[in-house]
């Protein structure tokens, strides 16, 4: 056992120095075949030494499935499924063929619970008992490789969906920037606290408020004209308003207010539009 314990400790030293010098993906998913194939070999070894098919640390077989399926999904899950059978089945058989004489696992290891049998009926209900065993453990090898591999690739592909959609949102975002900057009417949009979370360069021009003096700021300080609209919370609001800008110039400019509101219908800000209507 402490033996196993040592060579559990060195493959782990290993997989850590690997990981270091693996920087591609392509190395990094030979590297992942390697750990669950290496783990699996581990599993094999604790399980040789432990009493056999018997061995209570059997489970060890069903965890390297699950670490398969978690790192390289449904494909590295069954081939891990069926490594783990090969290395149960010759463990078994090397279990039972031992059984005519002095037993390779009990001169190896105390615990072991393999004992000598003489008798052909003996050696008959041992080979009955050994594929018992074997069957059960396929059975559920292979429960687990298609329940967990089913589970991994259902995240895999929720996050190749996550992926695509965040992708298609800053594609969005970027087509709705370019449609709200080119456009000539100005564009204001507050949240629900009435601050100034959007201004576009044509409202800029038309109030000679930069952005950089207004983003997250309340509307109603820096455009005391809009006070009276987003009190009264009608559904379109126009009203013509003479502004003074700096350097006295006098314009007109015509103020229309919506409310914004989500999927839901709940109300999350208001949409200001102003135009310069000097004549």
């Amino acid at each position: 056992l402490f033996f196993t314990a040592g060579f559990g400790c060195v493959l782990t030293v290993i997989y850590v120095l690997l990981l270091r010098v693996c920087t591609t993906v392509k190395t990094l998913e030979r590297l992942a075949h390697i750990q669950v194939f290496g783990d699996a070999l581990f599993a094999g070894l604790l399980v040789f030494l432990t009493g056999g098919t018997t061995s209570s640390f059997s489970f060890f077989f069903s965890l390297v499935i699950i670490e398969g399926a978690i790192v390289t999904y449904r494909t590295g899950a069954f081939y891990t499924a069926t490594f783990c059978t090969l290395l149960f089945v010759s463990i078994g058989v090397a279990e039972v063929t031992s059984l005519e004489g002095e037993s390779v696992l009990t001169e190896a290891v105390p615990m072991a619970e393999v004992k000598p049998v003489i008798s052909q009926t003996d050696l008959a209900a041992a080979w009955g008992g050994l594929a018992y065993r074997i069957l059960n453990s396929i059975v559920a090898f292979y429960s687990i490789a298609f329940m967990s591999s089913y589970l991994s690739e259902r995240l895999r592909r929720s996050s190749q969906q996550l992926e695509l959609n965040r992708h298609s949102l800053e594609d969005l975002r970027a087509i709705h920037e370019n449609i709200v900057g080119s456009i000539p009417i100005g564009v204001i949009t507050l949240d629900p606290l009435d601050h100034v979370s959007f201004i576009n360069s044509q409202a800029q021009l038309i109030t000679g408020c930069g952005s950089n003096n207004v983003l997250s700021r309340p509307a109603v300080d820096i455009f005391p004209q809009v006070e009276t609209m987003l009190a009264e919370k009608k559904e379109v609001d126009t009203r013509l308003i003479t502004a003074q800008l700096g350097g006295g110039i006098v314009c007109d400019q015509q103020w229309t207010s919506v409310p914004l509101k989500n999927y839901k219908g709940r109300i999350i800000g208001h949409l200001l539009t102003v135009e310069d209507v000097t004549k």
